[in-house]
């Protein structure tokens, strides 16, 4: 299990995000010298704009919020509650602890 959680992480946090960006860039890079529909390249490029602009917005997120969460309840008390919740149930089908 312990290979399988390191390939995992290794997997999502650095081959899959590379993978997309390379695949971003490439399609662009296609999209500006072929233009899709004989528009103009610019054209392309505005639309790419957008995606940049809210790609900014969640990696500033990143580094502007540098606070916890300020929660008003007790968190571990609704886990909890998912605990007695299946506690609950296994009383009601006689199953034992």
């Amino acid at each position: 299990m312990i290979v399988f959680e390191g390939y995992f992480g290794i997997m999502i946090k650095f081959v899959n995000p590379a993978a997309l960006t390379f695949m971003l860039f490439m399609n662009l890079s296609k999209d500006l010298t072929n233009p899709y529909a004989e528009q103009p390249a610019m054209m392309q490029m505005y639309g790419t704009i957008f995606v940049y602009i809210i790609v900014m917005m969640f990696v500033a997120a990143l580094f502007i919020c540098d606070y916890s969460e300020m929660f008003w309840h007790d968190v571990n008390k609704e886990f909890d509650a998912d605990n007695q919740y299946a506690a609950k149930l296994k009383l009601e089908k006689g199953e034992a602890f």
